[in-house]
């Protein structure tokens, strides 16, 4: 087969799959439209607008038609990676660095993890489209508003809001919520009076620090709670893992439709026997006693050694003269 049949074959393959896709989503919106309706007839006016919008939004959610939802304990075992290998790097800097002063890492945390958190997105997500925790799970990032049989990948624009809204976001948040408690909760003393353990001529807050302040816990509050939100339709659909990848329309997929969706173990099993046998050393080795064993085993290395010592060599480091038969200690 040439290669001009073969893309022909190609070709013709990915329109079948096309074809197939767009009658079973017809099909379903079909289902759909025909179920709200029916359920909505039995309403009077004003309500049976409202249950018909309910029931094909809750269809929307939880429909898998045409999606292809990668298996959810992948995306979210990718997430934990990524923050696990941030945490490895963030310690072998600071291990780095405290040759510099202790106090480099304190004062630079934030910088360091912005650093660390910037060379990771540019190394992984910008470059393969992937982050080091999907790349281990066999995922990658796909623009979900491409509706072809294959995946498409992210355009510039989005990984650009990806590494600006992760990465700079996260950053400048907890840069604003730090410098609100150092104007909010850190009082500046005015005299050196000390009453009652506590200092006096303190200089309290001012009303739009406080103002700031209660308007950044209720946009915390606001964005936890979206999270939350976010997280449960993707435990539902499995399309959009966080919050962000929901609102640049991000997907994690896999490149393959044929791999295995078992979930291994075997690593996750030889932790726990290790930990389960380290744990029973430790409980094990002060009750047996460590200087009687470690007594039993020298008092056994020097038998083994006068054991497989020649005789010649043993002839010739007898002690000789009128004491030699005396033993050298008792």
């Amino acid at each position: 087969m040439t290669s001009v049949d073969f893309a022909a074959a190609q070709k013709r393959v990915a329109d079948r799959r096309q074809a197939r896709i767009e009658a079973r989503n017809a099909r379903h919106q079909a289902q759909s439209s025909g179920r709200a309706l029916k359920t909505s007839e039995h309403f009077p006016y004003p309500l049976n607008g409202w249950i018909g919008s309910g029931i094909r939004t809750w269809d929307l959610i939880k429909g898998r038609d045409g999606t292809q939802p990668a298996f959810r304990v992948g995306q979210v075992d990718a997430e934990l990676l990524d923050e696990e290998l941030l945490e490895l790097l963030r310690g072998q800097a600071g291990e780095a660095l405290k040759y510099f002063g202790t106090h480099l890492q304190d004062d630079w945390t934030s910088e360091i993890v912005l650093f660390l958190r910037v060379i990771l997105f540019k190394l992984s997500v910008w470059d393969h489209n992937a982050s080091y925790g999907a790349a281990l799970q066999n995922l990658r990032y796909s623009d979900a508003r491409h509706r072809g049989p294959l995946p498409k990948q992210p355009s510039t624009w989005q990984k650009t809001w990806y590494g600006l809204l992760s990465i700079g976001g996260r950053y400048g948040w907890e840069k604003w919520e730090i410098w609100l408690a150092d104007r909010e909760g850190s009082y500046e003393t005015v005299g050196t009076k000390v009453v009652l353990g506590e200092f006096a001529n303190l200089k309290q807050p001012t009303p739009r620090i406080r103002l700031l302040s209660r308007l950044s816990s209720l946009a915390s509050s606001a964005h936890s709670v979206a999270a939350f939100v976010s997280f449960l339709v993707f435990l539902v659909n499995g399309r959009y893992r966080t919050l962000l990848d929901r609102l640049l329309r991000l997907r994690l997929i896999s490149p393959s439709n044929h791999l295995s969706r078992q979930v291994s173990f075997e690593y996750l099993n030889r932790q726990l026997v290790w930990h389960a046998f380290t744990e029973f050393l430790l409980f094990l080795l002060p009750l047996v006693g460590i200087t009687r064993w470690r007594r039993w085993l020298s008092k056994a290395w020097r038998k083994a050694k006068i054991l497989v010592k020649p005789e010649s060599e043993e002839q010739e480091t007898k002690h000789k003269g009128e004491l030699g038969f005396l033993p050298e200690r008792t």
